[in-house]
């Protein structure tokens, strides 16, 4: 099982109070050792000590038997567990276990049979992205890049990732230093006669065991797993002794026993008496005593309203020491000290209206959200119906072999339509043929007695009966004013038959928007929304360092569905919503409200998609040489294979300047490329990313910029550096405001749409060309 640890980075990092503690310094006089960073190890890692914000890995692998009490020697149910956590947090919060996340666990047995390379293989390759490209942080409004600092584990498993003998009785054992068994024994390590191993020399030596030069090889094996793959990470630096196993369960139990046994026979220990500060609002509080500790925090909470009379709900909260004492959510018993201050947090389940305070919460879905949180289900879930419907249903499944079929009543098979309209809708308002389809698939999967006899798949007449009943649940919810049916109401009718045709101009997601057209958070108006508008923009009216943009970031959370109703329906100029809404022109905003959109993270899966095809898609530019598309790729190949082949950068942007020309469009007018001076005139357009170059040559592929200016309806939006960020940010752009595709490169975009972001809306067949190129890289 493996969690990937760049999501668990993104998700990690966005808690304000991890941030924090990432980006607090401490200053310190020079010649001080501090903390890690003062140390050779990490000044001589290139890419962690140059400069801005980097991230160290620690990680923390050990094996651990789950089903066998006498420990993990027993290797009948043994797991390897690999666990990370940030060398950037305070070393006093490091340790904690929510600090600690899991990243991969897997049977012991297949380590040893497949090894480490294979069974770390998922982590080593996000690893490799954390160095090269970096995760995204939301708060950062950028790519962190890190890597691994140091891997914490028992000398077994240490030894077995950085390649050196894992049989602690040979020759030479120590991954630390050259002593021999017999050296060790006879001197002491504190004289510091013991030869240190070092970089060069352990680099040398691994190339000539794997060129069979040389017959003896010091203690190693083999070349280190991770360095295999990660560029700033060394095994002589990277493994430190770890004092878990070698001190607390290693020579520290062994002393500790020869200790106690001049102990007399009874020892008194301290007593597990819990001495509590109980507040029980602003003016109240009461003392606590307990004899012993509760077990769970369940168990604490029913003897505190036992012994305190107390009638209500509630939850609790502790003072850290931590902390700093500040108030966290007490969770697990482990956590709370012998003497210490807990608060009364009342829970109310009450309707909506109620007023949220400090001491109160309201157990309701958080309406700053998005309506839908998820996309169309690989495997549609099959609700509950009625009582009588699934009653009816069980029996007959359970008699499909007396060769009787069911016959629904009126009401029954309404029940099933409405309840699976219902359900239907909470994915998608416009759902395709298909997308119905697999729907009524799983209807007569769950409910065999429901399949349709004389019918080809089974359930045609069930894919037909939805069809005709999304129609009527979204006149339904029409009428009721959810927004994102709504607004295609008010066409030609009985009633209106000078209208527009009710086929005409459907206002519906054709992008794979999850979160299209969203109504008012709860007890939000038109007028309400304003005031947090106005708000944002008085945010931006100030300098950049004088910005909170925790603020804007609520306040544009809070307003998504007041800026999709002015995007969607008044289709407004790109100047106005530059001039309403500035965050969604800053870089960080701007992938949140893509995130608002489609649930997806757009820069991480871009670029992760792509790396996965550039090496496909280079191959394939280098087989089309004839006619004009043919020559333009050629020169776009030339250029590249003047580029260092390393580059990932590089190789980046011809995969995605190359793409028009293998789709036979022309990105002339989108793409362009001048020179300083060049710049204002060629700042016009509809869309287009001006990229601008040195002033010695202006070629067609932007290797190199000075930056990027990204224009829409003849005006300069912003700004950027790289090339390949300036197309993401254009692309996030075209959904935020939503857009059309440029026309002349419109496979190009709904192949990243649809290929590397796989927003396909459930659409039944891709254009001729994309199809072919999908293929290709299938």
């Amino acid at each position: 099982m493996y969690v990937p640890i760049l999501t668990s980075l993104q998700q990690w990092l966005q808690k304000p109070d991890v941030l924090e503690k990432v980006k607090e310094t401490t200053s310190h006089m020079p010649g001080q050792y501090f903390s890690y960073c003062d140390g050779s190890h990490y000044q001589e890692n290139l890419l962690l000590s140059d400069g801005g914000e980097k991230l160290s890995i620690i990680l923390y692998v050990d094996d651990f038997e789950i089903a066998n009490p006498l420990g993990t020697s027993r290797k009948i149910h043994k797991l390897c567990g690999v666990y990370w956590t940030l060398a950037n947090i305070p070393v006093k919060y490091r340790s904690v276990l929510h600090s600690t996340q899991l990243a991969l666990l897997c049977n012991a047995n297949d380590v040893r049979q497949f090894g480490y390379e294979k069974v770390f293989a998922p982590l080593l390759a996000d690893l490799k992205t954390l160095e090269e490209v970096g995760v995204y942080i939301e708060a950062f409004g950028d790519c962190l890049k890190g890597t691994v600092y140091s891997v914490v584990a028992d000398n077994l498993a240490a030894h077995g990732l950085a390649g050196f003998s894992e049989s602690f009785k040979a020759t030479y054992f120590c991954r630390v230093c050259l002593a021999t068994q017999t050296e060790m024994q006879k001197s002491d390590a504190m004289t510091g006669g013991f030869e240190m191993r070092r970089k060069d020399s352990h680099d040398t030596l691994v190339q000539k065991i794997q060129t069979n030069e040389t017959m003896e090889n010091y203690g190693v094996k083999q070349s280190c797993v991770l360095s295999n793959h990660l560029s700033y990470f060394h095994p002589i630096t990277g493994f430190p002794p770890d004092i878990l196993h070698d001190l607390f369960e290693g020579v520290v139990p062994v002393e500790l026993a020869h200790c106690l046994k001049g102990f007399p026979n009874t020892v008194l220990m301290a007593t597990d008496v819990l001495k509590l500060r109980v507040i029980l609002d602003d003016v109240n509080a009461e003392r606590l005593i307990l004899p012993s500790r509760p077990e769970t925090v369940q168990a604490l909470i029913s003897e505190m309203k036992d012994k305190l009379n107390l009638t209500f709900d509630f939850r609790l909260q502790f003072e850290d020491p931590e902390f700093n004492n500040a108030l966290n959510n007490l969770v697990n018993m482990e956590d709370l000290p012998a003497k210490a201050t807990i608060k009364i947090v009342r829970v109310i389940e009450s309707d909506l209206s109620s007023t949220s305070t400090d001491d109160t919460v309201l157990l309701s879905d958080n309406t700053d959200s998005p309506e839908r949180l998820c996309r169309w289900p690989a495997i549609f879930t099959v609700p509950t119906f009625s009582y009588e419907v699934e009653y009816m249903l069980r029996e007959r499944n359970s008699a499909l072999g007396d060769g009787k079929t069911v016959r629904l009543t009126r009401d029954q098979k309404h029940n099933i339509l409405d309840v699976m309209a219902a359900e239907i809708y909470k994915h998608k308002a416009y759902p395709s043929t298909k997308q119905i389809g697999l729907a009524a698939e799983a209807l007569v999967s769950k409910h065999p007695c429901l399949k349709e006899n004389g019918s080809t798949k089974g359930y045609e007449g069930w894919l037909n009966s939805l069809r005709f009943k999304m129609g009527n649940y979204r006149t339904k919810l029409s009428k009721s004013g959810i927004r994102d049916v709504a607004v295609n109401a008010g066409k030609r009718s009985r009633t209106n038959p000078e209208g527009a045709a009710s086929r005409a101009s459907i206002k519906r997601p054709r992008r794979g928007e999850i979160n299209f057209l969203p109504n008012y958070p709860h007890g939000e108006r038109k007028q309400t929304l304003e005031t947090q508008r106005l708000a944002m923009v008085e945010q931006f009216k100030r300098t950049s360092m004088e910005r909170d943009m925790v603020s804007i970031h609520q306040h544009m959370q809070r307003t998504f569905a007041l800026r999709r109703e002015e995007i969607v329906n008044l289709a407004p100029p790109v100047v106005e919503l530059k001039d309403r809404w500035p965050a969604l022109f800053c870089e960080a905003q701007l992938y949140s409200e893509f995130h608002r959109i489609t649930n997806l993270n757009l820069p991480s899966t871009f670029y992760a998609s792509l790396d996965k095809y550039t090496p496909q898609l280079l191959q394939l530019y280098k087989k089309r040489k004839t006619g004009t598309f043919g020559q333009k790729m050629e020169a776009v190949m030339m250029a590249f294979e003047e580029r260092d082949k390393n580059d990932i950068c590089a190789a980046r942007i011809a995969a995605l300047a190359g793409l028009p020309h293998y789709l036979k469009e022309d990105s002339a007018e989108v793409f362009r490329t001048c020179k300083e001076d060049d710049l204002e005139a060629a700042q016009e357009g509809e869309v287009a990313l001006v990229a601008v170059v040195n002033q010695e040559e202006v070629l067609q592929v932007p290797f190199e910029t000075q930056h990027v200016s990204i224009v829409l309806e003849d005006m300069v939006v912003m700004s950027h550096r790289s090339w390949t960020d300036s197309l993401v940010i254009l692309f996030a752009l075209v959904y935020a405001l939503h857009l059309k595709y440029p026309d002349k490169l419109s496979a190009f975009f709904e192949f990243i749409q649809v290929i590397l972001l796989d927003l396909d809306d459930g659409r039944k067949q891709l254009r001729p060309k994309l199809q072919a190129l999908k293929n290709e890289l299938e």
